[in-house]
């Protein structure tokens, strides 16, 4: 049970990994959608 638990928990920390990731990446790609049309005259930031 105990190891259950433990690959249990280590299986939500992935996960909520992954979706923080897609979350982090989803912002990234809104907001470089939102200064490529807002701000044209402003360089891409650099990666």
């Amino acid at each position: 049970m105990i190891a259950y638990e433990h690959r249990s928990v280590g299986f939500s920390r992935i996960i909520r990994g992954v979706v923080l990731r897609g979350a982090v990446l989803r912002g990234a790609v809104l907001r470089g959608a939102v200064l490529r049309g807002a701000g044209r005259t402003r360089p891409p930031a650099p990666r």
